[in-house]
């Protein structure tokens, strides 16, 4: 059973166009302001390429994108380094979102699950996944992120998770 109404799906669907749109900005202060100060962050990072049989030669290899990931965990303040020190040292970055799912993830309380896909574009560095949110909407004005996670797949038991 969907728990939730339409006026707080509308509150996630505002706050991710607000995400998307201080990521591009790269705003800091912005970004460190939307998660909690105790949340847990996990980032998807490359660590090489699968391997790909011999058969299907160099020009497969080329087209399809083999990466395997590992996930980092974070603190806010270590995210917020990354974003900083890293990510935003390229002078372009462009993040779209497609596939958004946003379920109420408690029955007592206004948190929300938003899985949705990513397509993340730098000068540098581009891959797709998809990112699972958990926000807390106390604040419908202000919702906080209190856990992020990046994977290359969905996450398929995302309706498994209930936080009461």
């Amino acid at each position: 059973e969907t728990m939730g109404d339409l006026n707080e799906r509308l509150t996630c669907l505002t706050f991710m166009e607000y995400y998307k749109t201080i990521f591009a900005l790269k705003d800091i202060d912005a970004i460190a302001d939307i998660f909690r100060d105790d949340a847990i962050i996990f980032v998807g990072r490359p660590i090489g390429s699968a391997p790909v049989p011999k058969y299907l030669g160099e020009a497969v290899q080329k087209v399809v994108n083999m990466k395997e990931y590992e996930l980092v965990k974070f603190s806010k303040e270590e995210y917020l380094g990354n974003l900083e020190s890293k990510v935003f040292r390229n002078p372009f970055v462009n993040i779209q979102f497609s596939e958004m799912m946003i379920d109420r993830r408690s029955e007592s309380k206004p948190v929300f699950g938003i899985q949705l896909r990513q397509d993340y574009y730098s000068t540098n560095y581009a891959d797709v996944g998809y990112l699972l949110l958990f926000t807390d909407n106390s604040d419908s004005l202000k919702p906080k992120i209190f856990f992020r996670c990046w994977q290359p797949e969905k996450f398929l038991d995302m309706y498994d998770i209930t936080i009461d």
